[in-house]
């Protein structure tokens, strides 16, 4: 089971708030691991549409 600290992070969905995580890790010397399609408690969260999910990351 996963937790969050200050050098993981979990989100459900992608949210407006991705690029704000991106650039904390960037600025901690240690980085961090963003973990997306996982809820606060550990558990997966099912996508639909892991494809657009995807480009949203690389664009």
């Amino acid at each position: 089971m996963f937790q969050e600290s200050n050098r993981i992070e979990l989100k459900a969905t992608l949210n407006d708030k991705l690029e704000k995580e991106i650039v904390a890790f960037l600025n901690n010397r240690e980085g961090g691991i963003l973990y997306i399609g996982i809820d606060d408690k550990g558990n997966p969260v099912k996508n639909s549409d892991l494809d657009s999910m995807q480009l949203k990351i690389l664009i």
